[in-house]
């Protein structure tokens, strides 16, 4: 039995490896890949036009008509009878381009017109509200504008007014300033800076009234002598006259008139007189027997 089992041992193959396995499947793979791509072989189907599914062809208008052809030779968007310029019966073949104006033409681009669109409610009330809004900003410039014009005449007018007052002013206060300075000495009134030039005067005109006493004069007159800054006599204003005897009262004022005319000129007004143009002198002018003398109050 020990031999027959040794002998048997001996017959036995190898045992199979891991790697030998691997190297098995990889090679009946190969082997099965090889037959495959030698038997299976590819075509190129032909297909007929005859075999292919009818087409439909739809045009693209842009005028709608109001009533459907009863032959219509093309399918459309849109019922459309047709027109143009040309007799023969075609289609533009591109309807996005025109050598003419679109709106003149009958078959037109997929896009309605601006004159075709309709605005909503929606917007027929915002354009008429901004249309609104706009004549009310165009009212008020409006406005604006001839209110200012109407204030810019008005200054005008008032500065020539204005002008015209300036003028007048500068007029009366040329004249006032040219006028002289007046000063008055009555009978019941004394200023003493013009004192010493009463005085003088008083005796100057006493002393010429006698020597040249007019005969068959007696009265009494009432004058004013206005007496300028040189001494000149300015002014001789006749306030009463009360006459004796057969002595007129033209005689009498003449003769009082002649005795100042006769005393002039009288001395200047000195500095202490300030700044007096003319001095306004009002006495009394006396003629009584034969003597002449002035006095600060008449028996008017």
């Amino acid at each position: 039995m020990n031999a027959a089992a040794m002998n048997l041992d001996t017959k036995l193959p190898p045992p199979v490896m891991a790697n030998d396995r691997m190297g098995y499947l990889l090679g009946v793979s190969a082997l099965i890949h090889a037959v495959i791509i030698l038997t299976v072989g590819f075509t190129i189907a032909v297909v007929k036009d005859e075999d292919l599914p009818p087409t439909l062809e739809v045009k693209l208008v842009k005028q709608k008509s109001d009533a459907s052809p009863e032959d219509a030779r093309f399918i459309a968007n849109e019922d459309n009878t047709g027109g143009g310029t040309v007799d023969e019966a075609v289609v533009r073949a591109n309807p996005f381009s025109s050598t003419f104006e679109s709106d003149k033409a009958n078959i037109a681009t997929d896009a309605p017109s601006a004159a075709q669109r309709k605005p909503t409610p929606e917007a027929l009330q915002i354009l008429t509200v901004e249309q609104a809004r706009r004549d009310i900003l165009s009212k008020e410039a409006e406005e604006e504008k001839k209110q200012t014009q109407k204030n810019t005449a008005t200054i005008d007018q008032l500065t020539v007014q204005m002008q015209a007052l300036n003028d007048i002013v500068d007029r009366v206060s040329q004249e006032l300033a040219e006028r002289p300075k007046r000063d008055y000495i009555h009978t019941r009134t004394k200023k003493h800076r013009y004192a010493a030039y009463m005085q003088a005067w008083i005796a100057k005109i006493e002393r010429i009234g006698n020597r040249k006493y007019p005969r068959g004069i007696k009265g009494e007159v009432l004058m004013m002598v206005g007496i300028a800054r040189n001494g000149t006599v300015e002014s001789i204003k006749l306030m009463g006259t009360i006459s004796e005897g057969r002595t007129g009262e033209v005689a009498l004022n003449n003769a009082a008139k002649r005795v100042i005319k006769q005393a002039s000129p009288f001395a200047p007004f000195s500095p202490e007189m300030g700044d007096v143009d003319v001095l306004h002198i009002v006495r009394t002018y006396k003629f009584h027997g034969q003597k002449f003398s002035t006095g600060d109050g008449p028996r008017l």
